[in-house]
């Protein structure tokens, strides 16, 4: 039988002493490996915040991919004077990118600098002069500021990289309004209209057409056919029925204008209109502000002879409380009697001119201006 030697306690304590050694120089090899880069990035996927935040000491001997990752780590804990400084280290190490300037443009933004995040963007747009979201971005900061021929442009070029973008016609459409060209923005709307969704931008295109025509354009027949179709692709805008309802009476088509009050009594009575449009069996119209002052004016069209009567009911600054009323009757076929009550005064007032509904309006201002003295 072949002698197995046996180890003594000395032998014992050298193969221990030998296991630990190794031990100790694996962890010094493992620690030793270049793993810094791969840890933040792995630590940013994992959303560990606070624990990329501890590289901020070690900045400088960061690499630009890694000052990124940290500057938009501190962006996000809202430390906006530290990640200013490691956006400002890592672009002038090489960062850069879409992702990078959106970002670093946000941090301008959270410090109510928009013309800082402009130049921004610029920057990245020399770099990638086709990005759509930076793109975007400008367009948004422009819009915000008002910068209408600035913001006009971005959105042009974004229109040509998405046609038919209902958010970017929408708001090319209002910046057009805003430069006092209500004819370029409808042009613009109506290009858009054969590919008319079902989002809010697509209601507000059709919204702001309405409204162009009638207010602008004083189209109330085209004003009546954007309206209708918004009855069709938005039946539950309200808004855009209670337009139609008026006009329908400045068109005298009072038949209609009955047809959609009932259709809204109906939808009310099923508990699907808002209580704003009852009061008193009148229908609300119009809004009309004056001062300090709004008012909501009702109309319901008589049995006689289906000529409107209007009501108009004066709040208060806070539209909490009823300061006064206003009664509007027909007298003949050209002229309107307007009788004016507040809780002060109790005026009569003649306006001879209300041949239409415009000129109702007019008169109503002048009673309220009686009213205030």
């Amino acid at each position: 039988m072949q002698n197995i030697p046996r180890l003594t306690p000395f032998s014992t304590y050298r193969l221990f002493a030998l296991k630990q050694t190794a031990a100790f120089f694996l962890l010094i090899f493992f620690f030793s490996l270049p793993v810094k880069s791969q840890t933040i990035s792995q630590l940013y996927s994992n959303e560990k915040w606070d624990k990329i935040s501890t590289f901020l000491p070690k900045v400088d001997s960061l690499k630009s991919e890694e000052q990124a990752l940290l500057a938009f780590t501190l962006l996000r804990l809202q430390r906006l004077d530290a990640s200013e400084k490691v956006f400002i280290l890592a672009e002038k190490n090489g960062a850069g990118g879409t992702r990078f300037y959106r970002q670093y443009a946000q941090l301008y933004l959270l410090q109510k600098d928009p013309m800082a995040a402009l130049k921004v963007l610029k920057k990245g747009l020399n770099q990638s002069p086709q990005s759509v979201e930076l793109m975007h971005d400008a367009a948004a900061i422009y819009y915000a500021e008002e910068m209408w021929s600035d913001a006009e442009r971005v959105l042009r070029r974004l229109l040509k990289k998405k046609p038919n973008n209902p958010r970017y016609t929408a708001m090319l459409g209002n910046v057009m309004l805003e430069k006092d060209e209500p004819l370029a923005a409808l042009q613009i709307y109506e290009a858009y209209l054969p590919n008319l969704g079902n989002t809010e931008f697509d209601r507000d295109i059709l919204w702001d057409c309405a409204r162009i025509s009638r207010y602008r354009l004083s189209d109330l027949a085209t004003a009546e056919k954007y309206l209708d179709m918004l009855e069709i692709h938005f039946p539950e805008f309200w808004e855009a029925r209670q337009e139609l309802v008026q006009i329908n009476i400045l068109r005298k088509k009072y038949l209609s204008a009955e047809r959609l009050m009932e259709r809204a009594r109906q939808e009310f009575l099923r508990g699907k209109l808002p209580a704003a449009w009852q009061k008193s069996g009148y229908w609300m119209i119009d809004i009309i502000e004056f001062q300090e002052h709004r008012m909501h004016v009702y109309a319901r069209l008589s049995s006689d002879d289906k000529s409107p009567e209007f009501k108009i009911f004066i709040l208060d600054p806070g539209q909490q409380h009823v300061r006064g009323k206003a009664e509007i009757f027909r007298m003949n076929d050209s002229n309107y009697s307007l009788s004016l009550t507040t809780n002060l005064k109790n005026e009569k007032f003649r306006c001879d001119e209300c041949t239409d509904y415009a000129n109702l309006r007019n008169c109503i201002r002048k009673s309220l201006s009686v009213m205030d003295r």
